[in-house]
């Protein structure tokens, strides 16, 4: 489950990032043909793969199957992944969904064409997986069931980006415009995601239990057992219900829901035949422990934070810099728009595998030891959770000894239970453990925020690295009078007037013609904390001078601010006036002939 929720956010990154070709009709039956030949390639490399393990599992020659069958999966998805990534890059995908009538220019409708599409390429891989599994697990399970549980699995990833797409695509098309721009800039992004999450987390298990098919636990002495048992802890929760995953048969149980009124706690009907009523009382009392922990909680700020960093990431010109300067590098001569597409997604899509994979992950296997270690402590045994565990590994396949990045392994669990119960203190260790790493891990959201959203600290950060890559490539070229300008500039803008001023007047030494350094160098003079009359008067020199060269509004202020300076106001009211002219819409110049006919009245 957790890996399609990485798995469905790259699908969407890449779609998202893709340029849109809407000219789908000169190649548009090899693009059809392609994307269809690419899928059955697919599907024979997953008949391939699943084929071989059912033999090694026939022949009985290695050992460790369900290890096997797990990797065998991951490598399918990411193969799933690449052939996605080469349908819109190569074969227009963006473009052909677009070409469709009436739907194909909404936003909602393209994402979801994304989606079904790769859930075209899973559920092909389901179906040559399910004799392996069915094999594997010892679940006695038709395709037809093993492909729409999946499926269905899967429904709870995909509902929370499906609804936000809605509500994003109506108020695209809204009226308000106040609140659409207000949207589109980064902080308004992550406000509303904030409480689009909120919201999410509150109703969205009523709306999950529906599309699962989950049904309460009634009529059964285990069943009535587990109430008295919740009953007991005090524990507030909405419903006990069966979990239908994989029609029941997969061992497993899980809590979803903040609040206690649409709190769930799920059971498979496998799991509750299996397991005796102690084992269940400690199983439940595992997931008492995840809403106690405030689990759910800290998970959803998990993904409040990755959200804040892809956003911000997008949103940064630094970053956008930074990568065209690579590109440039790696490809003098330039790249095309899908392989700079990739180039730019590639970065992301990587922060995304790091952060789920070790950040989120290291958190989800500790928060499962927490439950665990509730679990124990609240029945003063940690037997029946031990003995739980044994069994589910022992019944499904084997997999002791299979960690993932979300759980420790189940014989990692069982030692830790053990070693808690002869040690005590490890329960306060390992609670503190959780809490100082969630603690810097909002220090470190909160660092990323400032590099990423203040202003101040963004313009610095660009200006430096703007900076860094003018000098580097400036090295070879000590005279190159347009590297040493944007070198100016770039000073300029980080407030290193000095080392501006330097540069300015270096490139006037050697070329007389550049109007910007003119400009700009008799701008600095000018607005200086006291500029000096000697300043003022070379200032304007230069400002004349490189009006002479370019009528430009730009420059035309900066002589207004000269003559203003020198105490010709007339002059400097006709100056500004005339730069107005040439810019209208630019609110400085409307300011600066305010301010100098506020002086001129005040001289009446």
């Amino acid at each position: 489950m957790f890996n399609n929720i990485i798995y469905f956010v790259i699908v969407l990154l890449v779609f998202n990032m893709s340029p849109h070709n809407r000219d789908a009709s000169g190649p548009l039956l090899y693009n059809i043909f392609m994307t269809a030949l690419f899928w059955l390639l697919y599907a024979f490399m997953c008949r391939a793969g699943f084929r071989r393990l059912i033999r090694l599992y026939e022949r009985g020659s290695v050992s460790g199957y369900s290890a096997i069958y797990s990797r065998l999966v991951f490598k399918l998805s990411v193969s799933a992944i690449i052939i996605f990534c080469i349908d819109v890059l190569s074969f227009n995908l963006k473009g052909l969904i677009g070409a469709i009538p009436f739907l194909g220019g909404i936003n909602i409708f393209q994402g979801l064409s994304a989606v079904v599409l790769f859930m075209l390429y899973l559920s092909t891989m389901w179906y040559f997986a399910q004799p392996a599994y069915c094999k594997i697990f010892g679940i006695n399970l038709d395709k037809k069931g093993f492909i729409s549980g999946n499926i269905r699995f899967n429904i709870h990833v995909i509902f929370p980006w499906l609804l936000l797409s809605i509500v994003s695509d109506l108020i695209t098309y809204s009226p308000f415009t106040g609140l659409k721009g207000f949207l589109e800039r980064p902080l308004g992004q992550i406000g509303f995601f904030v409480l689009f999450l909120i919201i999410i987390m509150i109703y969205i298990p009523v709306v999950i239990r529906y599309f699962w098919g989950c049904k309460p636990l009634t009529g059964s002495p285990k069943a009535e057992g587990i109430r008295r048992f919740l009953s007991g802890l005090n524990f507030k929760y909405r419903d006990i219900v069966s979990w239908p995953l994989l029609e029941g048969k997969l061992m497993t149980a899980g809590i979803m829901g903040i609040l206690p009124g649409y709190r769930y706690i799920m059971i498979t009907d496998s799991l509750m035949d299996i397991l005796t009523p102690p084992e269940l009382n400690a199983v439940v009392a595992h997931e008492a422990g995840h809403a106690i922990h405030k689990h759910q909680v800290k998970l959803t700020l998990l993904f409040l934070g990755f959200f804040i960093l892809v956003t911000g990431l997008i949103d940064s010109e630094y970053f956008l810099i930074f990568m065209g300067y690579l590109i440039s590098k790696i490809s003098p001569q330039g790249m095309t728009e899908n392989l700079s597409v990739l180039f730019f997604t590639a970065p992301l899509i990587i922060s995304l595998i790091i952060y789920f994979r070790f950040i989120m992950g290291f958190f989800m296997r500790h928060f499962e030891r927490q439950a665990d270690t509730y679990a124990a402590l609240i029945i003063n045994d940690p037997s029946p959770i031990i003995s739980s565990l044994e069994k589910i590994a022992l019944l499904s396949g084997k997999t002791r000894d299979v960690p993932s990045w979300h759980h420790f392994s189940i014989r990692q669990r069982v030692e830790f239970l053990l070693k808690i119960n002869k040690f005590p203190g490890l329960v306060k260790r390992h609670k503190r453990l959780v809490h100082s790493a969630y603690i810097t891990f909002i220090a470190g959201l909160l660092l990323i925020s400032i590099l990423l959203y203040v202003t101040p600290v963004k313009k610095y950060i660009t200006g430096s690295l703007i900076t860094f890559m003018i000098k580097n490539e400036a090295k070879g070229k000590p005279d190159d009078i347009g590297l040493m300008m944007n070198l100016a500039m770039a000073y300029h803008g980080l407030e290193r007037l000095d080392e501006a001023r330097e540069l300015y007047e270096k490139i006037i030494r050697v070329d007389r013609s550049q109007a910007d350094a003119l400009n700009n160098l008799a701008w600095l003079l000018l607005t200086s904390e006291s500029p000096e009359p000697d300043d003022i008067w070379r200032g304007f020199e230069l400002a004349q001078e490189a009006v002479n060269l370019e009528r430009s509004p730009v420059f035309l202020d900066t002589l207004a601010e000269a003559w203003f300076l020198m105490g010709k106001r007339e002059e400097a009211v006709r100056i500004i006036e005339e730069a107005i002219m040439l810019d209208k819409g630019n609110p400085h110049y409307r300011r600066q002939y305010e301010r100098f006919t506020a002086r001129v009245f005040k001289g009446l």
